[in-house]
């Protein structure tokens, strides 16, 4: 027996009693970033609030969880991204129109008392992954995205569309002995990737023939995403130029290309005295640029048919033209992960769509904690608010935004389950019961996405 079986059923039944009168009187929440932080209140808005639309039913979906009643064309037997009407979609293999609603981190614990609650419930992995993807079905979820447990999950009879990751610089950083741990993601000697490096582009094509090549013909790849968070400092010039490369071989290339490309703008007397911000951030725009190139390249050898999602992009980097502009030039979607907004900003969004007009986004990364879990709530970058009901609230303000934006195609959502000694991240507790209160309010947004996304006000 499915032990997710009664989610939807749960969902729709809170929903119902809790969802229509209090969220129609509900304009903002409580919030803090820190668990010993004040409470500070903003508005939101929730679906309860829009008038323009009301639900008529769930959507009907095709075969890979796109919009059944949107079709253009046959499909080319792969996902790839369309404007339509004014709108960038995905588009499924069968033609569909597809907009992303997925979760990240869909794997079993490794820590106790989860570990012990899954094997408890489970006898192996398979059992595991089929009453895991039925489960992320009847919530409304149409892939799976980064550290997700692959091999399982994609062994089940009928597959979810999901994403790849590969870390092309992550492992070529390691590689060089320049990479080391930090909190969700690598940190890199003196924060700067090693682009120029003469073997890079080798190291990138070898990966992708080893690792990316054998799933060329797989028509589930959503995407695949390139690396995780790159640092994208905005002193990247003078930094560069600051290495000692007598120390750091390894760096010796970046090293020596940052002064060619001072020189070149500046003059050939020019100093590190003389870089200006403009230098730094178009500097920096030229090593993005060559991430992009590379990696892309290699992606298009050897999985032509799949999308380019890049490295996830996140902090300074989606706030930098020169970067945006960059990935704009070399990938099929821009991955964002997006924190520290209580919704998604008028600003980014502009930013997003006039440095890339030619390419949308993807969310890739964000989440909600609530105080009631019982759960430290300290790591992580996501709000913290009241209750697992401001969740689900906080949750619609944030993608009802993230629906109207034309060029957004779809988000997904960090995490499938809170861990232990962690944050309030995911949709289940670490007994794998899901936070009712929260999905409820989630469920009339993904049963109901390509409804309002063809309802909401748009460009």
């Amino acid at each position: 027996m499915n032990p997710f079986c009664s989610l939807r059923c749960l969902a729709a039944a809170v929903a119902c009693l809790v969802a229509p009168h209090v969220c129609a009187e509900t304009d903002s929440l409580l919030w803090k970033r820190t668990p010993d932080a004040n409470w500070n209140r903003s508005s939101i808005t929730p679906l309860a609030s829009r008038q323009d639309w009301r639900p008529a039913g769930p959507d009907e979906r095709s075969w890979l969880g796109g919009w059944a009643a949107r079709r253009i064309g046959e499909g080319t037997g792969f996902f790839r991204v369309e404007r339509v009407d004014g709108r960038w979609w995905l588009v499924d293999p069968q033609g569909f129109l597809f907009y992303s609603v997925g979760l990240t981190s869909v794997r079993p614990p490794t820590r106790e008392p989860a570990k012990s609650a899954y094997a408890e419930r489970w006898k192996e992995p398979a059992a595991w992954a089929a009453d895991t993807v039925s489960m992320l079905r009847e919530a409304g979820y149409n892939n799976i995205g980064r550290w997700s447990a692959l091999g399982s999950l994609n062994a089940v009879t009928r597959r979810m569309p999901y994403t790849t990751s590969f870390n092309f610089m992550q492992s070529f950083g390691k590689k060089l002995g320049l990479t080391s741990h930090g909190y969700g993601h690598a940190r890199y000697a003196h924060n700067a990737i090693p682009v120029f490096h003469p073997d890079f582009e080798a190291h990138c094509d070898e990966l992708a023939e080893k690792e990316i090549a054998p799933l060329a013909q797989d028509f589930h790849v959503l995407g695949h995403f390139t690396d995780n968070e790159l640092p994208v400092p905005k002193d990247a010039l003078a930094a560069t130029l600051a290495i000692d490369p007598e120390a750091t071989p390894a760096l010796r290339h970046n090293w020596e290309f940052a002064w060619q490309w001072l020189r070149e703008r500046r003059g050939p007397e020019a100093t590190a005295a003389d870089i200006t911000e403009d230098d730094n951030l178009d500097y920096l725009g030229a090593v993005m640029d060559r991430y992009f190139a590379v990696t892309a390249a290699a992606l298009r050898r050897h999985a032509p048919h799949h999308l380019n999602f890049g490295p996830r992009l996140h902090g300074s980097g989606i706030h930098t033209d020169q970067v945006i502009a960059a990935a704009g030039r070399h990938l099929d979607v821009i991955a964002i992960n997006y924190y520290n907004v209580w919704r998604p900003s008028d600003t980014h969004l502009e930013r997003w769509r006039t440095q890339a007009p030619d390419t949308p986004f993807l969310i890739s990364e964000f989440y909600v904690k609530g105080q009631d879990s019982g759960m430290d709530n300290g790591p992580g970058a996501g709000w913290i608010v009241p209750t697992q009901r401001d969740r689900g609230l906080w949750y619609q303000n944030f993608t009802l935004a993230l629906l109207e934006a034309p060029h957004c195609v779809g988000w997904q959502y960090f995490k499938y389950q809170d861990e232990p000694g962690d944050s309030n991240k995911g949709i289940l507790d670490p007994a794998f019961a899901p936070h009712g209160d929260f999905t409820a309010l989630m469920a009339p947004i993904h049963e109901n996405v390509y409804s309002l996304r063809s309802k909401l006000p748009g460009e």
